[in-house]
């Protein structure tokens, strides 16, 4: 009995996890979609060429993945003593 119950579990959480993988698949071609559709309109918004678009947005990107802020260092000679 306590067989089939596991079974059962673990059937319907396999379910679960097709529908969630279903799920992030499609929010990730909207999301593309999405992104394609943004880029058409501002080629056609802003008349400029393909390539210098792309450029544009590849700089957004790499701005997106850098960090916020650098860590500050104490003007302290002493904190950086203690750090060595």
């Amino acid at each position: 009995m306590n067989i089939d119950k596991i079974k059962a579990k673990r059937d319907a959480m396999k379910s679960q996890l097709a529908e969630l993988d279903a799920k992030i698949e499609k929010a990730k071609k909207d999301t593309q979609a999405a992104r394609h559709k943004e880029i058409i309109s501002l080629i056609n918004k802003h008349n400029i060429s393909a390539s210098r678009l792309r450029e544009i947005l590849q700089r957004e990107d790499e701005a997106k993945q850098m960090p916020l802020a650098l860590p500050i260092e104490s003007a302290n000679p002493a904190d950086q003593a203690q750090g060595e």
